[in-house]
This record gives structure tokens, C-alpha cells and sequence, in this order.
């Protein structure tokens, strides 16, 4: 995977996940966001679904297609999150489950998110340091660029 590709789908989870824990934030409140989701037909719980769900298929692209490294020690530590948050979203339709799930979940998401953007930054760090790339392009797929014409690592050299 080229650092570009990663350093996008970082920042898109490095937003979801900043949307998703101001959203838990809100609804951990007991009366408000117990308003917020009886007023608005527990919509909001479809939608942490949909956030979540598509943070953890992110995170899981970004596992499947890293080597071993940093970036996907830390994205394997992620990804366990958005499960959990999946499962505590669905019953978050409980009343007092629910409450207690916003609490969890906010903790939780406001981790990932300070993780996330800790992983952002040591990425710009490590490319000034360094001035290159350390290469994250899995074996088999160096190898099917080796065999289709020239590489794009040979062609900024």
C-alpha cells in the first residue's frame, strides 16, 4: 500500500472516529441523550452503526494490505473497538444499556481517535525525519508490480 493511501484512509478514520465520539459524548448524557434518540426514532443508533461498520471494514483494508510494522500493530489494536462499538450500538436500544454503552463507547472512541492521531504524527514525523517512505506494499503485490511494466518506487528514484 503507498503512503498516500494510507495516510488517507488514516485521516478518513481520524475523522469517523472524531464524529463518532463527539456523537457518544452527546448521547452519554442521560436526559439529553435520551431525547435526542427517543425524538429522532433511534436513528442516531442506525447511523453509529453505519459509522462503525464502515471504520471497522476501513480498518481491516488497512490490516489486510499493511506489513508487519507500526501501522498495522496499532491498526490491529484498533479494529477490536469498532466490534465492540457494532455490538453496543445494537443494544443500545435498551434504555439503561444504552446509557451505559454511550459511556462506554465515548471512553473507548476518544482512545482510538487520540490513537489515531498520534499514528498520523508519527508517520509525518518519521517522513521528515527520514525524507522516504518505508515501503508497506505487501509481498504479493511487489511482485505483481514487478511483472506488470515499471514500479512507481523505481520511478521517484
Amino acid at each position: 500500500m503507498k503512503k498516500s493511501d494510507v495516510v488517507q484512509k488514516l485521516d478518513f478514520l481520524y475523522v469517523l472516529t472524531l464524529i463518532i465520539a463527539i456523537v457518544e459524548t452527546v448521547l452519554l448524557f442521560p436526559i439529553l441523550g435520551g431525547i435526542i434518540i427517543v425524538s429522532m426514532l433511534w436513528v442516531p443508533l442506525l447511523v453509529l452503526l453505519g459509522l462503525y461498520i464502515t471504520c471497522f471494514i476501513i480498518s481491516s483494508q488497512m490490516v489486510s494490505s499493511l506489513d508487519d510494522g507500526k501501522v498495522r500493530s496499532d491498526m490491529l489494536s484498533i479494529k477490536p473497538k469498532f466490534i465492540v462499538g457494532i455490538i453496543l450500538s445494537v443494544v443500545a436500544v435498551i434504555p439503561i444499556v444504552g446509557w451505559v454503552s454511550h459511556i462506554i463507547m465515548a471512553i473507548i472512541m476518544w482512545q482510538v481517535f487520540t490513537n489515531i492521531s498520534t499514528l498520523k504524527n508519527d508517520l509525518i514525523d518519521n517522513d521528515e525525519s527520514n525524507g522516504e517512505w518505508k515501503d508497506v506494499t505487501p509481498d504479493s503485490e511487489k511482485e505483481q508490480s514487478g511483472n506488470h511494466g515499471s514500479d512507481d518506487r523505481n520511478a521517484n528514484k
